[in-house]
């Protein structure tokens, strides 16, 4: 649409032990890395995106599958934390609490953003943000406990597609009807995949990076 190539995976999960997260060769820290199809195949994937690459930073709350690996907080990073209701928030640093978020159920938790609808309403100021341009993008999108999204954009000229800006990107969920949507790691890390195959093309081919998120039966 628009010379925006995209693509959707629209997601119902009876519970959200079926909405998990993988690390690269199943290992948690920092610089283990490998391809987002490897990680889905490692995984029995039915389908899957990228993470928030939590592996290049050395701070950055992180909690997997309901386990908190990394509590610590990065400055001027938005949130995003899943519970195991199946509720979805997005949250500034300032906002959360973390031991109050892990006491109500925290399940999976990213720290890259920003968060794109809140409310229904889509973000339309995202300041001097450096990632603010048009770029290959991904992020999750919330309808309701248990209906989730997830949206890959290609950009750079890949698909003959220019990206999205991340005010675009939120118009984008919110025009897809979600309450809340929260921007995920972009460029050449925005990789889609399902059954097992690249659905989307990656920039440059893409890249290896340290999560996924994905959805196994």
């Amino acid at each position: 649409e628009n010379g925006v190539t995209y693509f959707v995976q629209d997601i119902y999960v009876k519970s959200t032990e079926y909405l998990q997260t993988g690390f690269a060769n199943d290992s948690y820290g920092r610089s283990i890395t490998d391809w987002t199809v490897n990680m889905a195949a490692d995984n029995d994937a039915v389908c899957a995106v990228n993470g928030d690459y939590y592996g290049i930073h050395q701070v950055g709350l992180v909690i997997r599958n309901g386990y908190a690996y990394r509590t610590s907080l990065s400055n001027n990073t938005d949130l995003c934390i899943i519970y195991k209701n199946g509720v979805m928030e997005t949250y500034s640093e300032n906002e959360l609490n973390v031991e109050e978020a892990v006491a109500n159920g925290a399940y999976q938790a990213w720290s890259f953003g920003p968060e794109l609808v809140v409310n229904g309403e889509a973000i339309t100021d995202f300041g001097n943000n450096r990632i603010a341009n048009a770029n290959p993008r991904t992020g999750i999108g919330y309808y309701e406990p248990g209906h989730y999204c997830f949206v890959t954009v290609d950009g750079r000229n890949c698909n003959d597609s220019d990206g999205l800006t991340l005010k675009g990107f939120a118009q984008l969920f919110k025009d897809l009807g979600c309450v809340g949507a929260y921007n995920l790691d972009g460029g050449k890390s925005s990789v889609m995949v399902f059954n097992d195959k690249v659905i989307n093309e990656p920039y440059e081919g893409g890249r290896k990076i340290s999560d996924i998120v994905f959805v196994a039966e």
